[in-house]
């Protein structure tokens, strides 16, 4: 019998998932082709320079050790054979031209404590602010690692509620 033909894959776009499935695709014997927008890879993962400040592109799900295993395993990758990873205590620093720099830490009560010097009660307010968003990523964090299956998804496990916070982003 005659081999398969070769399929011709593109995919658009060059972030994380158009590069997973480019992979994928790969890794089947086909050709692939991805296209991209922007200059550079990267999607949400990467980000911009303008007037030499750097910007991060968007949210990210491989930001915390269980998103990189699960889109490293997706891909029947090892993340600790593929990469190092290191825990930064500093994560960054926020500053504008008028006011404080503000240090955000890998530790919670670090980064409200600097809030807290610079503006009384703020450490409080910005406890309760992660603890709000935690709140809707445990909620919604299942999303992420299947497919959602429609609109109706987001009515079991109370998951609208969570619909004017995404909204807003």
């Amino acid at each position: 019998p005659a081999a398969p033909a070769l399929k011709q894959v593109i995919v658009i776009g060059a972030g994380m998932g158009g590069l997973a499935a480019a992979l994928r695709v790969r890794r089947l014997g086909h050709a692939v082709r991805v296209l991209e927008a922007r200059e550079s890879a990267g999607g949400l993962a990467s980000g911009v320079e303008i007037e030499g400040f750097a910007f991060d592109g968007g949210p990210y799900i491989l930001l915390d050790r269980p998103g990189l295993d699960w889109a490293f395993s997706t891909l029947g990758l090892v993340t600790d054979e593929q990469v190092t990873l290191r825990r930064l205590e500093h994560v960054y620093d926020v500053s504008t031209a008028d006011g404080p720099t503000l240090r955000f830490h890998a530790s919670l009560d670090e980064t409200a404590d600097g809030f807290e010097r610079q503006w009384p009660r703020a450490g409080a307010r910005y406890r309760a602010f992660v603890a709000r968003m935690a709140a809707h990523n445990r909620r919604l964090r299942p999303l992420l690692y299947r497919s959602p299956g429609g609109p109706l998804s987001l009515v079991r496990g109370g998951r609208w509620r969570r619909v004017p916070v995404l909204m807003r982003f």
